[in-house]
Order: C-alpha cells, then sequence, then structure tokens
C-alpha cells in the first residue's frame, strides 16, 4: 500500500529498533502526531499490518497523478519542478489536518463500518482492543521517565531475543537437513564407515579419498571385485560411474563385462537397501540406476587399444560426451588406486596404474575444443 505523508527536514532519521520501539510504544499514546514543521512530502510504501487505524476523513484527489508527479520530482533533471496542482490540493488538506492536531478525527470501526466478518480477523480485533485497553491503563505510564524507561526495557527484550535467535542458529536443530543428515550418519554406521562414538574406520578412511560416489566405490574395493579382472574390465566397469546419459544405444557387453556389472548393481542394491532402512527417501532402484553402463563397451575397447574411429561406431553418444567420460574416469581410477594404497594392497594399485595408461593416450587427452 502507498500512503502520502508529511515529514520535518530537521526530524531524525530513526533506527530500524528506534522505529520498532516507536511502534510498541504507540499502544499508550495518542493515535495523532502533529508534526511541527512540516517542510517536505512523499510517498512510502507500507503493508497493511502496520496500519494502526482508518479515519472517516475522506481527501478526493487524483492518487495516480500524486504518485507519477512526486516519482517525476525524484528524477535530477526534474527535481526543482513545482509540485503539480494534485499535489499542492492534497498538502493543503494534510496541512490543515496537522494543524489541527487531528481534532475531531474520528476512526471508522473495522466491525461496524468497514464490515469485517471474518471469524479470525474479528476475533483479533476484539483481543487487540483488549490489550490497548489494558496499556492506557498501565499505572508505569504516569511515571515522568516512562519512554527512557521503555526504550531501555525494549531493547533489552530485543536484544534477549536476538541472542536466542543467533542461538538457534547455532545449534543443530536450525539445520534444514539435520534429519536427513542423522539418517546418512546411520548409514555410514551401519556400513562400517564410523563406529557407534563417530570414530572414522579405515573403511571411512578410504571413502574419504574419493571425488564422488564414495561408498559405491569403496565396496567395489573392500569386496575384491577388481581382484580377478584384467585392467580394460574395470576401467570398463568404472565408467559406469561418470557417464551420465540416459539417451545412448544399448552396449553388446562380453560374459566377463556383464558379470561385473551384475556385481556392481548388487553392491549398489546393498547401499541403497541400507539407505531407505535408515530412513533416506531414494528409492532402492533409483540408486541403482545412476549407475550407467551405456559406455562400458566404448571405455573397455578403447582400453584395449581401439581407435576413436572405431569406438564411436559402437555407439550414437556423441564425440564430446565420450571424450570427457574417459578424461573423468582417469580421476576415478586415481581415487581407487589411493583407495588401494591406504588398505594396502600394491596389486590393485598396480592395475589402476595400468588402466589410466591404457585410456590416457591418443585423442581423448589431446588439449582441444572437448577440454576447454
Amino acid at each position: 500500500m502507498i500512503v502520502f505523508v508529511l515529514k520535518e527536514k530537521s526530524r531524525q532519521n530513526y533506527s530500524k529498533h528506534e522505529l520498532m520501539a516507536k511502534e510498541a510504544l504507540s499502544a499508550s499514546e495518542a493515535m495523532f502526531d502533529p508534526l511541527e514543521e512540516p517542510s517536505e512530502h512523499g510517498f512510502l510504501e507500507i503493508a497493511f499490518k502496520h496500519i494502526a487505524a482508518i479515519t472517516e476523513r475522506v481527501v478526493k484527489i487524483d492518487g495516480d497523478k500524486v504518485i507519477d508527479n512526486i516519482k517525476k520530482r525524484q528524477i535530477p533533471r526534474f527535481k526543482d519542478d513545482p509540485p503539480s496542482q494534485s499535489v499542492m490540493e492534497l498538502l493543503k488538506e494534510m496541512q490543515r489536518l496537522n494543524e489541527s492536531g487531528g481534532e475531531n478525527l474520528a476512526c471508522l470501526d473495522p466491525l461496524n463500518d468497514l464490515g469485517i466478518r471474518e471469524i479470525a480477523a474479528v476475533s483479533n480485533i476484539h483481543r487487540m482492543n483488549i490489550l490497548r485497553k489494558k496499556a492506557v491503563e498501565m499505572p508505569c505510564l504516569d511515571c515522568t521517565q516512562f519512554k527512557e524507561h521503555f526504550n531501555m526495557m525494549y531493547k533489552k527484550l530485543h536484544l534477549r531475543e536476538e541472542i536466542g535467535r543467533l542461538k538457534f542458529l547455532m545449534s543443530e536443530e536450525a539445520l534444514q537437513l539435520h534429519p536427513e543428515y542423522q539418517m546418512r550418519i546411520q548409514v555410514l554406521k551401519t556400513l562400517g564407515y564410523i563406529e557407534e562414538n563417530n570414530t572414522v574406520t579405515l573403511k571411512g578412511r578410504v571413502a574419504c579419498e574419493m571425488g564422488n560416489h564414495e561408498l559405491m566405490i569403496t565396496e567395489l574395493v573392500l569386496e575384491n571385485v577388481f581382484a580377478e579382472s584384467p585392467v580394460e574390465i574395470i576401467s570398463g566397469l568404472l565408467s559406469s560411474l561418470v557417464f551420465q546419459d540416459r539417451n545412448s544405444s544399448d552396449p553388446e557387453l562380453t560374459p566377463e563385462l556383464l558379470k561385473g556389472v551384475k556385481q556392481f548393481k548388487e553392491v549398489a542394491k546393498r547401499i541403497g537397501e541400507v539407505q531407505k532402512e535408515c530412513g533416506l527417501k531414494e528409492a532402492v532402484g533409483d540408486y541403482v540406476d545412476q549407475f550407467n553402463f551405456g559406455l562400458t563397451e566404448v571405455v573397455f575397447q578403447w582400453a584395449k587399444g581401439m581407435a576413436f574411429k572405431k569406438i564411436m561406431e559402437l555407439t550414437d553418444v556423441q564425440e564430446g560426451i565420450t571424450v570427457k567420460c574417459i578424461q573423468r574416469l582417469n580421476e576415478v581410477l586415481k581415487d581407487v588406486r589411493n583407495a588401494a594404497r591406504i588398505i594396502g594392497d600394491p596389486s590393485l594399485m598396480q592395475k589402476m596404474e595400468e588402466a589410466s595408461t591404457a585410456i590416457k593416450r591418443d585423442i581423448v587427452f589431446t588439449p582441444s575444443l572437448y577440454t576447454q
């Protein structure tokens, strides 16, 4: 809501705290606060909740013209223009009202005059009237230093409220994701990544080395899924962790790759089931399906030494996506190598080095538009 206001040029600019204190104090004061020397005017945008009362006085004026003229004179090149006739008429009415000190300025009754019938609103109006009546009857209003004491107490209560708010923000209860956080902690405890006292286990230390899909990679490593597999099989299977395109053609997988895919999905299913049991909303099937084996055949053949032109004939995935997938796969291989180092598995470390060497060749790792 936009309201037209008169103001004194010399009147101080109140801080937000002082304005709130004045608003709280208004219940014990007169509704009308005349200005001593009004010399400026303008308009404010206020919320309906800040309206204390509506008077019977009606000024017939074109509000749009008043607003347009004030906005125009706020532009630097029009700031010296005189107020329009509409503004001058409104100013005269407002100044007369100010000079009278609000005498004979009756307020409309929200229930009888405005016809408010909504139950909640009527209840709030009755409650407001009761509180206002109690406020003006309080004996403390007779104190000559009432305003000073009121401001001191208001400031104290405001600071106490602010302290409570800040304490809440620093507490665990303020975390919007706190329930989910607790669920994920329980997942880690169930899978053995942390102890009951939240101490990180060796398994947890391995997971900390992972860049993404921490649980999946750690479970695969510690279950020795890669122990008997050659580097090209490992590379092809791990591509499922970095390939995200869902519109790829179905790959033609060898029996060894199919066996590995089955192992991957079994591990993912077990993790998904634990998460579900601990209260997380993600469906087990959704967790399993996030691992996409659409480029497994392509990466498998690339690791075996097939030319880039040939592997692109095996899929309908764009070249750029394929290149980025293989590049990201190299980062996953480094993560697995670090995991092998932590658990003391030199054989797996060697395999990851060989797998990285196998895929890190030719155009895929040549600086180009794909790698910018």
